[in-house]
């Protein structure tokens, strides 16, 4: 009876932590492309990264460099997998309710960025450039990761 012991404390002891990795596993996409909603993804890198493109907000990500990525203009939550949205921002803007102006921004910023985060804008007149806006009226914003209006 004392042999089969120590052999059965084992195989419970590995069932038990296959039941929590697994469970760990599915439930928490908090790396990688998993997703649950919209919200879980963001674009990450820039054009011309190796690595840029949709994952979850919570990923890891670094700059790989050496390679070329297209990186999308926002993402959306498909099958459970974040996935990349590669549209014309200027479109996205208008069909939004947004209308395209030019804005000083920061030396640092692009074309239509995320109007909803504090800071893309508001460099001095020394450190701006103009680039183009989305003007989404009272009470909403322009979200580059969802490439549309939002309320605020």
């Amino acid at each position: 009876m004392t042999k089969k012991f120590p052999w059965l404390a084992i195989v419970l002891v590995i069932i038990v932590i296959a039941i929590i990795v697994e469970s760990f596993v599915t439930q928490t996409p908090t790396n990688g492309k998993d997703c649950i909603s919209n919200e879980d993804c963001v674009v990450f890198g820039e054009t011309g990264d190796c690595n840029c493109g949709c994952f979850n907000k919570n990923y890891q990500w670094t700059s790989a460099g050496a390679c070329f990525c297209a990186a999308p203009t926002s993402c959306k939550c498909v099958n459970g997998k974040c996935e990349g949205i590669f549209v014309e921002l200027e479109q996205a803007c208008i069909d939004s309710g947004g209308t395209v102006k030019t804005s000083l921004c920061c030396l640092t910023t692009d074309d239509f960025p995320n109007m909803c985060l504090v800071g893309p804008c508001g460099c001095s007149q020394a450190n701006s450039h103009n680039v183009k806006i989305c003007d989404c009226g009272e009470g909403k914003c322009w979200d580059t990761n969802r490439a549309e209006c939002i309320s605020v």
